[in-house]
């Protein structure tokens, strides 16, 4: 998938973010997912107000973890 600008700013930032004292990959995506991309209650009210394009952004940043978690 092609990024424009501004989601490629969103990913980056976003990855900034998921990287802050966490270690591992796992963690990362663990992160990830309780605030944006899972099913708590943090991320399922951020998932019904945000922007279509940002939830893409942050679905294909978990798809990236994901994968690397599986190579490793």
């Amino acid at each position: 998938m092609k990024f424009n600008e501004q989601q490629q700013k969103y990913y980056a930032s976003l990855h900034s973010k998921a990287r802050r004292n966490r270690k591992t990959v796992r963690e990362m995506l663990e992160w990830l997912e309780n605030n944006y991309t899972g099913d708590t209650r943090k991320a399922i009210r951020h998932q019904m107000g945000s922007e279509s394009w940002k939830t893409t952004v942050e679905l294909q940043l978990r798809i990236v973890y994901k994968n690397v978690l599986k190579i490793a």
